[in-house]
């Protein structure tokens, strides 16, 4: 009885030695890159370097920031998980709402940050000194909103078929369905998305930052030393966010293990799953249309209710009629026109961050099931580009690729790398064990069982995946047209913004946020076509 637990200590023991090598490894190569062939470029100090300046600012410095960015992204990720779970809910109680959920879930995800948190701020207005910003809190809970709602409803989809006929047989009611067996099969998809949220509740917070009226944080502490040139510090800030990020994820992580151990839902993939009915071209765009119109009534009359100035607001009338507008043109192209070269090179830059993170990420998920110590040892740096404001980490992209399409699809990539590879990797591993035995049994290995069983088993968390990864390349584009080519409509945004060309900015956020929608219907269809396909 006691050979298992030794051979499992000692497994232990070598895969802690192994992750430490390697993270050793990690540590070793980039002091010596930082040190000699990277040294010219002046944008990447060494380990030793970050340290000494820790050490200068004094613990106290870093600790005053980070506690103000912890308290917003905490607020703002209990907004943002209670809100997308009650939405969740919603749905499923309620199919007929479904597609208007995950429509306006993705308008939420697609709205770029950088034009959406002055407007907030505006409203909302600035925090007293030393105190966490409300835009910040709103801005971290609108970037887990969505990727929530689509973790939480993967769970509730996969729920055994078997145990929803036996409640129908007594009598229960879709309430009691959801209390007494939907919820409880989510639980390991729902942790997945907490896992998935939390990194990214943290870059909502410091993103909430750099609109200002902060004056400490994390956010503006990133933002003065950039302005300064100061680069040691800049990456100590960088270290903080991610050790931030890091310690939230490692928390989650533990208490899904902890759920897992104590057998509270399930930790497999049912074989019976619910099977969702696909949905008819006309059903999707029928939610397109109506989440439009939802979402340009509550436009209207928030802006009403919140007594917004017109210098800062404008009515969806209003957007229409400026895109329809050709007054001020001389070749008498109105301004929806003007806009659409910028919109196709947007969509190109968005379609390389996608294209690049998502095939990333596959090939990390699987790589990390069949060596798990990769997992272990590489996990943190995937949580440090999650955590890292990319107006953090572009500078020293651009400097080391130069401000090409590959840093922008780089940018894009960082984005929609890190909540593809949890939720493809997490189901990777949640397979039936009895269909992984049936190919043992025929002496496959493990690359044969990932390709033959892990990965077709997991095809609804691609899906997921995909849906996840669409307005996220998208956002990262933008981000990217602002930081790095100064082309598309992230470098119209943030010119406008510069200027204060308030038509521009709603008429061009109000684009890129239909944009969005058309591409996520896109997304929907094609998933429908490939569930008739493989049956899932």
């Amino acid at each position: 009885m006691t050979r298992p637990r030794v051979a499992t200590g000692v497994r232990g023991a070598r895969g802690a030695v192994n992750v430490l090598l390697v993270l050793v490894g990690v540590l070793a190569a980039w002091w010596v890159l930082a040190a000699t062939v990277l040294r010219p470029l002046e944008t990447i100090p060494t380990p030793g370097e970050i340290v000494s300046r820790i050490a200068d600012d004094g613990l106290t410095f870093y600790w005053v920031n980070l506690k103000v960015t912890a308290m917003e992204a905490g607020q703002g990720y209990l907004l943002g998980v209670g809100l997308a779970v009650a939405a969740s809910v919603l749905a499923l109680l309620f199919p007929r709402l479904r597609g208007i959920v995950m429509q306006v879930a993705v308008i939420t995800y697609s709205l770029p940050i950088i034009a959406v948190g002055p407007v907030i701020y505006l409203m909302i207005g600035a925090p007293s000194s030393g105190d966490p910003s409300a835009t910040a809190v709103l801005l971290s809970a609108l970037a887990i909103f969505f990727t929530t709602v689509v973790g939480t409803l993967l769970g509730l989809d996969a729920t055994d078929q078997h145990s929803l006929d036996l409640v129908d047989v007594y009598g229960g009611s879709r309430l009691t369905r959801l209390m007494k067996v939907q919820l409880i099969a989510a639980v390991p998809s729902i942790l997945t998305a907490l896992k998935v949220a939390a990194p990214i509740s943290v870059l909502g917070a410091i993103l909430g930052e750099y609109v200002g009226g902060v004056d400490r944080g994390l956010g503006p502490a990133l933002l003065n030393a950039q302005q300064a040139s100061d680069v040691s510090r800049t990456w100590a800030l960088a270290l903080a966010a991610a050790l931030l990020a890091g310690a939230w994820f490692a928390l989650m992580a533990l208490l899904s293990q902890v759920v897992n151990r104590l057998g509270w839902g399930v930790t497999e993939v049912s074989t019976t799953a619910t099977k969702r009915t696909p949905r008819s071209p006309w059903a999707v765009t029928g939610d397109v249309v109506v989440s439009l119109v939802v979402i340009g009534a509550v436009w209207t009359f928030g802006l009403r209710l919140l007594g917004i100035s017109p210098f800062v607001g404008r009515t969806p009338a209003e957007v229409v009629s400026y895109l329809a507008d050709n007054s001020d043109s001389a070749d008498g192209q109105n301004h929806f026109l003007a806009l659409l070269p910028e919109l196709w090179r947007t969509l190109l830059d968005t379609g390389m961050g996608f294209a690049l993170g998502l095939a990333a990420a596959v090939v990390a998920a699987s790589l990390f099931l069949v060596f798990p110590t990769l997992e272990r040892a590489l996990m943190p740096l995937a949580l440090f580009f999650q955590s890292v404001p990319l107006v953090a980490i572009a500078p020293v992209l651009i400097i080391i690729f130069g401000r090409g399409q590959f840093t922008v699809a780089m940018m894009g990539a960082i984005i929609v790398f890190f909540p593809a590879l949890v939720n493809i990797g997490s189901a990777l591993k949640n397979v039936p064990p009895a269909l992984i035995d049936l190919v043992r049994t025929y002496g496959a290995g493990r690359a044969g069982e990932l390709v033959k069983i892990r990965i077709p088993a997991c095809l609804p968390a691609i899906f997921a995946a995909v849906r996840i990864a669409i307005p996220g390349a998208l956002s990262g584009a933008l981000l990217a047209e602002w930081l790095a080519t100064g082309q598309g409509i992230g470098s119209v945004v943030i010119t406008a913004v510069g200027s204060a060309d308030t038509d521009v900015v709603w008429a061009s956020v109000t684009v890129v946020t239909v944009t969005a929608l058309i591409l996520y219907g896109v997304a929907a269809l094609l998933e429908n076509a490939a569930r008739k396909r493989w049956g899932t």
